[in-house]
């Protein structure tokens, strides 16, 4: 079944990379989730790193539910923004500092297209096979530094098979490695019509990839749904907790963070949510070179549900934030007379930086400096609000856990 639904996705040759206003590797998926993604494990990966380097090796990465090699990718696109200019190479974790990258994946489709992109590199490798029964590695192979899952791999996971493949990848590792794992978010605003008061053992949603298929041919496609686990900080501590217990090493969870709060793939299908916006489209339009993007269509609409309170707090306060910004971003572009708004700290140092470069492109007259300057710019700062204003507690499309093992 979700081999079914994942082979119609890549019939719409959306799957290929790469891509900018649509599909799998879009702008946003490019420039904004995997750079939220890159800032979190920023840390973790300098210290595998580090580790690594003083016992004069390579890093070596496992990577679960790898599909054609997107860890590798995400992994060795990591900056470092404080690098010096003097710094030839500001990537945390460059391919020549990796001496092993296994990727392992169920769709022999996906591994065949990792396979033909990386085939000059030997340190690159891909297997196929299946984490349903723990951890899929060869006997003999060496322990790997980081253990890795992204994209919502771990959601096709029951909590028991999460469980005994986190108790394997603990039992497998050295003491110090890292695991990321990635689950679809509990309280997504993207599935606002799923949210629950509690969030039971083993809940699903039944998901589908409509997102890829054009709005007007929608209505004609048959979409095969398959269930995906739900998350939250809590059931991802049980978790943790539990294969702790059934491995002789301890495995202690360090950080959650979210990702797609606002913009995620089902921003703009309507399939979870009955108010659909068109958020993605519309930051893909503004990462865009060149491309001009009617600013009036960024704001978000927040729809508060009855019953969550916590969760409307939590939404309103990055909605504010966001739209505060959109709306000063305006004003700033058609007069330069015009107050910051008031907030939070975040907001007000996104605000001086957006004045800044509105000012900036004013006096040096750059062609088409909205297109390609401040639009981008724009898109960066609603990137910063998710990144420091988020709780990680499930309330985005994926929460990510970044786990030791002890």
């Amino acid at each position: 079944m979700v081999n079914k639904s994942y082979e119609q996705a890549q019939s719409t040759g959306l799957y290929e990379k790469p891509a900018s206003l649509r599909g799998k590797y879009d702008n946003v998926r490019r420039f904004w989730e995997d750079e939220i993604t890159c800032l979190f494990l920023k840390p973790y990966l300098e210290g595998i790193r580090r580790q690594a380097e003083s016992e004069e090796r390579g890093v070596r990465i496992l990577d679960l539910g790898c599909g054609s090699g997107d860890g590798y990718e995400l992994l060795t696109s990591v900056a470092d923004r404080k690098a010096g200019p003097e710094a030839s190479d500001n990537r945390v974790l460059p391919g020549n500092a990796i001496e092993r990258y296994l990727g392992i994946d169920i769709n022999p489709g996906l591994l065949e297209q990792g396979r033909a992109v990386f085939r000059k590199n030997e340190r690159v490798q891909f297997q196929e096979g299946s984490f349903s029964e723990g951890l899929p590695v060869d006997e003999g192979e060496k322990p790997f530094d980081l253990y890795l899952s992204t994209y919502g791999t771990f959601s096709h996971c029951t909590d028991s098979v999460a469980t005994k493949l986190l108790a394997d990848i603990a039992g497998h590792a050295d003491k110090g490695a890292i695991v990321v794992a990635d689950w679809l978010g509990w309280h997504a605003f993207e599935w606002q019509d799923l949210w629950t008061e509690t969030l039971a053992e083993d809940q699903v949603m039944q998901y589908i990839i409509s997102y890829l298929t054009d709005p007007d041919e929608k209505e004609n496609m048959e979409f095969e749904p398959f269930e995906l686990r739900l998350m939250n900080k809590e059931t991802i501590q049980n978790i943790v907790n539990n294969a702790s217990e059934q491995s002789a090493k301890g495995l202690k969870l360090l950080e959650t963070f979210d990702r797609s709060v606002f913009i995620g793939r089902h921003m703009e299908t309507g399939d979870y949510f009955s108010k659909p916006q068109p958020l993605r489209r519309v930051m893909n339009s503004l990462l865009e070179p060149g491309r001009r993007t009617p600013l009036e269509q960024a704001f978000v609409e927040y729809a508060p549900r009855e019953g969550f309170k916590a969760d409307n707090n939590y939404f309103q306060r990055i909605v504010q934030c966001w739209n505060s910004l959109v709306q000063y971003t305006l004003e700033l572009m058609s007069s330069q007379h015009v107050f910051p708004p008031s907030g939070p700290p975040a907001l007000q140092r996104a605000a001086s930086t957006m004045q800044q470069l509105v000012q900036a492109t004013a006096i040096l007259d750059l062609e088409d400096a909205r297109a390609n300057i401040i639009e981008p710019q724009l898109t960066y700062l609603l990137r910063g609000f998710e990144a420091e204003l988020q709780e990680g507690e499930g309330r985005a499309h994926g929460i990510v856990a970044v786990m030791q093992v002890i």
